[in-house]
């Protein structure tokens, strides 16, 4: 640009470098500006870096058009911890969102709600616990036990070899014919909240998750040895106690 183009634009244009310094400067304004008011707009929304994000689709509504996408990018920036690879399209694509969901990159989902966008970013899933009769094991926020004692918990039958494991949710589970996932979504379960469930699998087939019917494969009386399945999701309280 320097020694081939700049050359040719002089010639054209005496003045032409100091027209693109001025230019710059009126840009480099603008963009300040803008910014400040995407600042005004941010503060209405609820942001988490790194974890969740939510704009009232009355701000997104009532704002300029010069400032919605900046909005989107913002907000979608915040909660993905990036701002590399998130391109027009990906703007474009929230603001036409009308129902439903999306995946955006870096793990980042995008609900939309009657009266707001939500960014969701999946959580790194925790380790596979294996699990036997009698014992409890963390999962994430879950503590998850099995016993054979009379109590709470719902109940399955497994067989006297069967392996136990805790695992996240996958893409092809099923519960009695039916994915976790529609089912999550019919019980208004959140993809974020999905995605932290624990799953109690018998021989890798998944048999049990809270707030879910359990997989008729393992119903009470299939297998000789009946096992209660229990979930506790553990908060500041039960630490606390």
């Amino acid at each position: 640009l320097r020694h081939q183009v700049l050359p040719v634009l002089k010639k054209l244009n005496p003045r032409v470098v100091e027209n693109m310094s001025r230019t710059a400067s009126l840009l480099a304004a603008d963009e300040a500006a803008l910014d400040a008011a995407c600042r005004k707009l941010l503060a209405q929304c609820a942001v988490t870096p790194n974890v969740s994000g939510m704009i009232p689709l009355a701000v997104l509504q009532d704002a300029p058009e010069a400032l919605r996408g900046r909005l989107v990018l913002a907000v979608l920036a915040a909660v993905a911890g990036h701002e590399k690879d998130l391109t027009a399209a990906h703007i474009r694509a929230v603001l036409t969102l009308d129902r439903g969901q999306l995946s955006m990159p870096y793990g980042v989902t995008v609900l939309r709600e009657p009266a707001a966008l939500r960014f969701f970013k999946a959580a790194s899933a925790p380790a596979v616990q294996a699990v036997s009769v009698g014992e409890t094991v963390t999962f994430g926020q879950w503590q998850v036990s099995l016993a054979e004692s009379a109590g709470e918990g719902v109940l399955i039958s497994i067989s006297e070899t069967a392996d136990l494991t805790v695992t996240a949710w996958d893409s092809k589970d099923r519960l009695n014919g039916r994915t976790v996932k529609r089912l999550c979504g019919e019980r208004g379960i959140s993809p974020q909240e999905r995605d932290r469930l624990p799953v109690l699998r018998v021989n890798g087939i998944a048999a049990a998750v809270p707030g879910l019917p359990i997989q008729e494969n393992f119903a009470p009386d299939r297998y000789e040895r009946a096992v209660r399945v229990i979930f506790l999701k553990v908060t500041e309280e039960n630490n606390n106690e």
